[in-house]
């Protein structure tokens, strides 16, 4: 089961771990302000940026930098809890794009090798494009053979890319999981655990009060020179961004949260954030004065000692920060280190403790899945495509939320779905390096994903045969493919669950031919996996999610609904579990 554990700040050496040094620089949004205040005619389209429903992994608020080897070549990237992949420059990103940054030149390097699924992520700033690739990626003092990362040709932050362009970073190593990973590329940091270069599956951060000194990154263990006293755990609620629970916030005598949400960890946010409302009312309450259209707050410096403590409780953990942690003192105005930010359903309400709350608690990042299940059901064939592919609701997401946060058995579930895709053209790419779906997604083949994961899933489900219905094959025939996506599984020893396809709908679907021929696949799986010892159950999704809910289909009858999706995703938890299969 991953951890956090927080403990008061302390600052000196100590040997035995692997350390990266990591500094400060000035925030992108800062730079791009500068640039607006330079460039007048940029002023305009800068304006725009500071919106508040944004991605969460937005690093233009804070850069912690530090330097990496890809292929024997050295860049700086920033380290960020908030996301998971690695990317730097390629040798072909124009000038205009990556500017003076440095470049990864493929040829330079012998252990390169190609990979070829496209990458592109959307940051708040603006999209990050490339394609994946792998090599030996050296962090410190270890060197990660194989790791697949991000040769980048589109950089997008700001108006004509200029707050890169004076970034002091070249890209980025993602530090959350994997699940919130592009294809669920193992990160770094599962590769050192995968590949046993590191002791334990940790990570720290040390950071400096004074943002001009040299902090720290350490990998594989925890230096207790740089804290005082035990370190708390505090569970995390969900394995994507580093997770917890905030059970409750007070200000003062003030309760600001008086129930549970959530909140993440995020070495790349400079502040604090949270929900606009609250923090409008929390600033309200410290008598701060709002700027920049009630985007930032600023405090008066001289009644810092009379302003009382903010307590967040995490985890049933309390811990305090003063006006002394909670303000930033620039130039003799002090900035009220609160920013508003209305993060939309799934991941939001959420508040955010960024570096102001690091910098008082030093934060051990824990991996470790020894003493839990390695959980990874590797839930297969089934995307969540909904809305003619306008949505996407896998209902993998519930499925580990369910059994992470209800049933106390966090679980990695890889989502690894083909929307449109028959389970014959599945079968027949097994070993695809890239498939395009129905939906415009890419994935893998089923013997390729397997292969890509980082530690043996301890399950895969298997829900296909849709698409073969509907496109007139016999269940006959739809069944020996469907043995072949099992056998798969079996021969790297993976025991797999069957998941009938689920019933045609509701309306005149549910009376139809295919229905009937669907009824013909579900009894054949059911006689084979009760006698195929790599089977372990067969499971009919129609018993789980009724067809007589309109709510929880699509309107085309053939596809669950958000709504369905999640039900299935809840109920299959409480079955899995029943059955001891987790």
């Amino acid at each position: 089961m991953a951890k956090l554990l927080l403990a008061a700040l302390l600052g000196v050496a100590y040997g035995g771990i692997v350390r990266v040094p990591i500094q400060k620089t000035t925030s992108l949004r800062d730079i791009a302000k500068g640039m607006s205040q330079q460039v007048p005619q940029l002023g305009e389209s800068l304006g725009a940026e500071g919106h508040t429903s944004v991605t969460i992994s937005d690093f233009q608020n804070a850069q912690y930098f530090g330097p990496i080897e890809v292929g024997g070549q050295t860049f700086t990237v920033i380290f960020d809890t908030g996301s998971a992949n690695l990317w730097v420059p390629a040798k072909n990103c124009s000038f205009t794009t990556c500017w003076l940054h440095k470049r990864y030149d493929a040829k330079k390097s012998p252990s390169y090798k190609a990979d070829g699924r496209q990458y592109k992520v959307e940051y708040g700033s603006g999209p990050v494009e490339g394609v994946f690739a792998s090599d030996t990626v050296k962090v410190g003092e270890i060197s990660v053979t194989g790791q697949l990362f991000a040769e980048v040709s589109k950089v997008s932050f700001g108006p004509l890319n200029l707050a890169f362009a004076a970034g002091k970073f070249d890209g980025l190593l993602g530090l959350g999981f994997n699940s919130i990973s592009q294809y669920n590329v193992p990160t770094p940091l599962e590769t050192m655990v995968a590949q046993k270069l590191v002791d334990e599956p940790v990570f720290a951060f040390y950071l400096q009060s004074d943002a001009s000194e040299q902090g720290e990154l350490v990998f594989g263990g925890v230096d207790k020179s740089h804290f005082t006293g035990e370190l708390v755990n505090v569970p995390l609620t969900s394995e994507t961004y580093w997770e917890v629970s905030m059970d409750k916030a007070t200000f003062g005598s003030d309760v600001i949260v008086s129930s549970s949400t959530k909140a993440i960890i995020d070495s790349g946010t400079s502040l604090l954030g949270g929900p606009v409302e609250q923090v409008k009312a929390l600033a309200a309450k410290a008598g701060a004065t709002a700027i920049l259209g009630g985007k930032e707050y600023i405090v008066d410096c001289k009644k810092l000692s009379s302003m009382p403590a903010l307590t967040v409780t995490l985890g049933g953990k309390a811990f305090t920060l003063e006006a002394s942690d909670y303000t930033i003192n620039s130039g003799g105005q002090c900035l009220f280190a609160f920013m508003g930010i209305d993060v939309p359903a799934p991941h939001g309400p959420l508040w955010i403790l960024g570096d102001v709350f690091m910098k008082k608690y030093y934060c051990v990042f824990d991996w470790k899945q020894a003493d839990a299940h390695r959980g990874s059901c590797q839930e297969g064939l089934t995307a969540g495509f909904c809305d003619q592919g306008r949505l996407f609701e896998p209902y993998g997401r519930c499925l580990a939320r369910t059994l992470g946060l209800e049933l106390g058995l966090p679980c990695e579930v890889l989502v690894c779905g083909h929307s449109g895709l028959t389970a014959a053209q599945m079968a027949d790419n097994l070993d695809a390096l890239a498939i395009k779906d129905l939906g415009g997604q890419l994935g893998r083949g089923l013997r390729r994903s397997l292969g890509d994961t980082v530690g043996k899933p301890e399950l895969v489900l298997i829900m296909a045969g849709t698409n073969d219905i509907g496109s007139g094959q016999k269940s006959q025939a739809i069944f020996k493919r469907i043995q072949e996506l099992h056998s798969v599984c079996h021969s790297l020893g993976v025991p797999t669950v069957a998941l009938a396809p689920p019933p045609y709908g509701c309306g005149k679907m549910r009376n139809s031919p295919f229905e009937a021929e669907r009824l013909s696949l579900c009894k054949l799986l059911s006689a084979w996996a009760s006698g195929t010892p790599g089977v372990k159950a067969f499971i009919e999704p129609g018993e789980l999610v009724s067809a007589e809910s309109p709510a929880l289909w699509d309107s085309d009858g053939l596809h669950f609904s958000p709504a369905g999706s999640k039900q299935l995703g809840r109920l299959l938890a409480s079955k899995l579990t029943s059955l001891s299969l987790l």
